[in-house]
């Protein structure tokens, strides 16, 4: 969500830019009413556009190599965190929301106060709400809020009713309404605020030009203006003269722009949207399957010292091979990207989803030139597995600088604690992991505390701790080395 909400908000600055410096000072009034509200339509389904790559493998997935995954440094602990920020962040929008909403249904609930309560004359199409209030004219839809003394003795000018009434013609209520709407579902983003004044203001500039369009001099025109506005705060939901605009309306007024400014205008337009659309919409990576006519046999991959292949196992941590030909071997099983869910799945049928967040783990091996889409792809699939915790490795590097990659997954003591459930769990992640110490580390020894267990060197030093309570030394990742660590938390 956050990352929508990034993406969106910067494509409508990049719009609103684009109308601040090229458009606003220009007189193609329609032209930037319309460019005003799609940009807003447009920023918001950008980041929702997936442009899909379609990598094709074959039917058989036959390995290059038989790694074995083992690892000679200290692992890194991927813990879950309470999600308490995000339900406060949660929490405070929904609260703006309300807030926003409020306050639109009140405007709504007074115009339609001042509809019912006061006498009305109506004019053709248009009805003129005469209020004893001393107020600006304004616009709702067809309604144009008049001072009721005013009216009758004659002392509003017919180019201020000109004017209102450009505005209930063209409709501009429902640009207004359209986004006082976004600004209560988007209240924390400003380029709403800033968009909102650019098309109220864009309003004005249209019933200006309506107006001298009926043989108003511009300078009669502009003395009435300054004659009837105010600085006094105009209706939320309402088409208004306001004072603080009038400079700048003046100064469209005297300007003219040719349909050549206008092309060249939509030409910049053009690949600036390109750009947009490239670089924040979203990139999703399928694998389709290649018939072939030669059935080809998948050879084995070794995962010594894991409980990759015990079928009686409690627990069975997920490793996943990507070769060079961009297939995906599940746990020495190959599979697809389409079906890896469901694969992931079945390894641990027993668990719970809570279970899994706390004890699973996931080793990603993938060559140099490994899409990093197909990886993300993984990756995103692991996280609706509930498995948070996850590390990979690029498996060239491994086999370059001859390292070894058969190390289990470090046991850890979850956050809130062991319930009796998970204890068989944590026992049995503890046990492989003591077989491989006496193997591989002989000189290591592991000790269980309360919180966890620690690890110590020949030295005596604590390299490894599970124990809240207890600080081990800091690792530190050596350089070359080709492992990189991964962790999501939601």
């Amino acid at each position: 969500m956050l990352i929508y909400l990034l993406k969106s908000g910067f494509c409508l600055a990049v719009f609103y830019g684009f109308y601040k410096f090229l458009l606003e000072k220009e007189s193609i009034h329609t032209f930037k009413r319309y460019y005003l509200l799609t940009s807003l339509i447009v920023s918001f389904c950008i980041p929702l556009i997936t442009f899909t790559q379609y990598i094709e493998i074959s039917a058989q997935i036959v390995p290059e190599f038989t790694p074995q995954f083992s690892n000679e440094t200290n692992e890194i602990i991927a813990t879950t965190k309470n999600n308490y920020l995000s339900i406060f962040l949660w929490s405070i929008y929904a609260l703006g929301v309300f807030i926003f909403s409020i306050k639109f249904i009140k405007n709504i609930f007074e115009i339609n106060n001042k509809i019912k309560r006061n006498p009305k004359q109506k004019f053709k199409k248009i009805i003129h709400v005469l209020l004893k209030d001393t107020v600006i004219p304004h616009t709702f839809f067809n309604y144009i809020f008049l001072n009721k003394a005013k009216f009758e003795t004659n002392q509003i000018p017919k180019e201020v009713l000109l004017h209102e009434q450009t505005h209930a013609k063209q409709k501009h209520s429902l640009d207004v309404l359209f986004i006082e709407i976004l600004q209560i579902i988007f209240w924390f983003n400003p380029m709403i605020y800033f968009i909102k004044h650019s098309i109220k203001l864009n309003h004005e500039f249209l019933a200006d030009r309506a107006v001298i369009k009926h043989g108003v001099t511009p300078s009669t025109y502009q003395q009435i203006l300054l004659a009837f506005s105010s600085n006094a705060s105009e209706p939320q939901l309402a088409n208004a003269i306001n004072y603080s605009s009038i400079k700048k309306r003046f100064t469209i007024m005297k300007t003219q722009t040719s349909k050549t400014t206008l092309w060249v205008r939509s030409l910049i337009l053009m690949p600036l949207l390109a750009i947009l659309i490239y670089g924040f919409s979203d990139k999703k990576v399928i694998t389709q399957v290649k018939t072939t006519s030669e059935e080809r046999k998948p050879t084995k991959i070794n995962f010594s010292s894991n409980n990759v292949l015990q079928k009686d196992s409690l627990i069975r941590d997920i490793y996943i091979l990507i070769n060079k030909e961009n297939e995906i071997i599940l746990n020495n099983k190959p599979t697809f990207i389409n079906r890896l869910l469901e694969d992931i799945n079945m390894l641990n049928p027993n668990l719970t989803d809570e279970q899994k967040r706390k004890f699973l783990w996931a080793n990603i091996k993938h060559q140099t030139n490994t899409p990093k889409e197909l990886i993300e792809s993984i990756q995103n699939v692991l996280l609706r597995a509930n498995i948070y915790s996850n590390s990979n490795e690029n498996i060239e590097v491994i086999i370059k600088n001859n390292l070894k990659t058969d190390i289990p997954n470090l046991p850890f003591m979850p956050f809130d604690g062991l319930t009796k459930e998970d204890e068989p769990i944590y026992k049995e992640k503890l046990n492989q992991y003591k077989e491989w110490l006496g193997v591989n580390k002989p000189n290591s020894t592991l000790e269980e505390t309360k919180g966890g267990f620690i690890i110590k060197n020949e030295k005596g030093d604590i390299i490894t701790s599970t124990d809240p309570s207890i600080k081990s030394k800091p690792f530190k990742l050596e350089k070359g080395s080709p492992w990189s660590i991964s962790v999501d938390v939601k």
